[in-house]
């Protein structure tokens, strides 16, 4: 995609999350379908989830954290925290956070946006190994070994 870094794929990431955040605010078209505490506790626990492995993984990062999938020039590659069980747990983490505002505000627009924004970063992650790969010469190997992509015990 366009940019030196990856540009494109980061503004398109956040006109997707930001697009999932005003349509929540706005509750464009709500429809309630589950309107339970069960459905409140589910959307809040996908939240909350969301924001527990985004802030592991960027606090693993340290200094080699950046939104772009170009690897900066002095960054190595991570296995530690929750990278040792997904390859791409801020991208996880961001997925759960949309389906979990999804649930909480029980809207079919948002729900929709939240699966565009998983497609997104599928694309996104895979366009990123690429570059780790050819960055990192064991890539292949922790990703071999490191088979979930997104979420632990999930995908």
């Amino acid at each position: 995609m366009a940019g030196e870094r990856g540009e494109a794929w980061v503004i398109a990431q956040f006109c997707v999350f930001g697009a999932i955040a005003l349509a929540a605010i706005l509750r464009l078209w709500p429809v309630r379908a589950i309107e339970s505490w069960a459905a409140d506790a589910i959307g809040v626990a996908l939240v909350a989830g969301g924001l527990a492995l985004i802030g592991l993984a960027w606090r693993a990062l340290g200094p080699s954290f950046t939104p772009y999938p170009v690897p900066l020039p002095e960054a190595s590659l991570t296995v530690k925290g929750p990278y040792r069980w997904v390859r791409h747990p801020i991208y996880g983490g961001l997925m759960l956070v949309a389906f979990g505002v999804g649930v909480l505000v029980a809207d079919w627009l948002v729900l929709g946006l939240a699966a565009g924004l998983v497609i997104l970063l599928w694309a996104k992650a895979t366009a990123e190994e690429r570059y780790l790969a050819g960055r990192y010469g064991d890539y292949a190997t922790y990703a071999a070994q490191v088979r979930r992509r997104f979420v632990p015990l999930v995908v």
